[in-house]
């Protein structure tokens, strides 16, 4: 079978959980397919829209270079014709059986339309809210849980896209080319976001059309998602969500997420005097890594370490100066920044840490980081929300605490700290994950079942 995966970004440029899933996934099917990957790229020494193809450890690679150079209007944040009409052209060349969609953000919401025109079967994963949240987590702009797309909160949290224009996106396109290594001047980009920042949230309430925009959106997405055969959820967390969005029932099959268990085959645990609380993930105030480093100061630091795995990306308009902000938080000397990290590494990153904690403020999906440390044979601890709270059982396989309350995380690490056969006890109820070659079997079914259905629309249709 011909097999083409869709996403906003892949290995090596991009580590995160959903890449790497997919990176996986693709690398096992491979093995019995012919897959090929088209993701986004973002570099500003390429043309815009340019497109390449390649090899990475064996996997067709086919790239498209989207910086939003030429984005000039807030529909064009999330459908982009010019990129739509190049993967269209793209399929025309690979032919593939069916399409794999895991993300779009970064890409356009009518590669989509471009699959379904060319009668190809759509699957789509879903991997956070991207469809009908555009900012992916239900966080709004103050980092408090939203319950769901409401027109004037959509508004307010999009104000930065909604008031992009072409005078300002050239003004900043001509410093990005003018300064020299711009992407390596961290403050000045944080500055000139900044300032933009706060430029957008004062001519946004000005702005008439902010809901239409957003209506306009909710609609094209809805007829986005009816042309979809089937959608995967990894969570019936999530699941529950799209289903409220109103896509039916039926079409969402929950499935959880494969992985390649030969990362954690021949890693053996390293021991130490004392405690190793873990991080491992991306340094963005969503994973709530502040709320982890506020309750780490106040525990028995002397017993304990805290280790933190990981890497700083650019999060959101008005958090420009969160990495600073965590790095003032963990000056302490038990505090050890370990740097970017491998996924290949992931079991010897585990092996020297005693409990990992998960301390996200939105509602996650269903955590790759999470299944890795079960698989790893660690304990979590994390936060009570979504995805998280499926996965971990309360003082059964880890523990859960009130998300956003460093003080209730920091009951949860003393009370380990305190009694270190907690972790024993929890440790014998954990559970592994489904093996990648296992889950590759119930995608195949998936994607012959997504076959059939477009097959049978096509009937109807002809």
């Amino acid at each position: 079978m011909k097999i083409v995966q869709v996403l906003h970004g892949f290995p090596p440029q991009n580590i995160a959980g959903s890449e790497n899933y997919t990176y996986n996934l693709s690398r096992e099917l491979a093995k019995r397919h012919d897959v090929h990957v088209f993701y986004r790229v973002e570099d500003l020494a390429q043309e815009e829209y340019e497109t390449r193809s390649g090899t990475y450890h064996g996997l067709n690679i086919h790239t498209i270079n989207n910086t939003f150079k030429h984005c000039t209007s807030f529909e064009q944040t999330y459908k982009n014709a010019a990129i739509a009409q190049r993967f269209g052209r793209w399929l025309d060349t690979v032919e593939p059986q069916v399409v794999h969609f895991a993300h779009l953000n970064g890409l356009s919401t009518t590669l989509i339309e471009a699959a379904s025109k060319r009668g190809i079967p759509i699957v789509f994963t879903l991997h956070d809210f991207w469809l009908f949240c555009q900012l992916g987590q239900l966080l709004k702009r103050d980092l408090s849980l939203c319950h769901g797309p409401e027109d004037s909160e959509c508004a307010k949290c999009l104000a930065p896209q909604r008031v992009a224009s072409a005078p300002l996106r050239k003004v900043f396109d001509l410093v990005r080319r003018v300064v020299p290594d711009f992407n390596k001047k961290t403050r000045l980009r944080n500055t000139l976001r900044a300032i933009y920042h706060q430029y957008a949230k004062l001519v946004s309430p000005f702005q008439k059309d902010g809901v239409a925009d957003l209506r306009a959106r909710r609609t094209h997405i809805e007829a986005m998602c009816a042309l979809v055969d089937l959608f995967i959820a990894p969570s019936q967390f999530l699941r529950q969500k799209f289903i409220d969005f109103g896509v039916p029932a039926p079409k969402i099959v929950h499935c959880d997420l494969g992985f390649d268990m030969s990362l954690f085959r021949g890693v053996e645990k390293q021991h130490s005097r004392k405690l190793r609380f873990g991080y491992t993930g991306v340094f963005i105030p969503s994973k709530g890594v502040h709320i982890l480093l506020q309750a780490f100061s106040r525990i028995d630091g002397e017993e304990a370490e805290l280790r933190l795995h990981g890497r700083f990306e650019q999060y959101h308009f008005g958090f420009e100066y969160y990495p600073e902000y965590l790095k003032s938080l963990g000056k302490g000397t038990n505090v050890v920044w370990c740097g970017e990290y491998e996924n290949r590494k992931i079991g010897s990153i585990l092996a020297e840490i005693d409990v990992l904690i998960v301390p996200s403020i939105w509602y996650e999906n269903s955590p790759l980081t999470i299944q890795e440390a079960f698989l790893a044979g660690v304990p979590v601890i994390a936060s009570d929300l979504g995805g998280m709270a499926e996965l971990v059982q309360h003082e059964v396989n880890g523990l859960l605490f009130r998300a956003g309350d460093p003080e209730a995380l920091a009951h949860q690490m003393q009370a380990v700290l305190a009694d270190r056969g907690i972790i024993t006890q929890l440790q014998r109820n954990i559970t592994t994950g489904t093996p990648m070659p296992r889950h590759v079997q119930q995608i195949e079914q998936i994607y012959d079942r997504a076959i059939e259905m477009a097959n049978g629309r096509m009937r109807v249709a002809g």
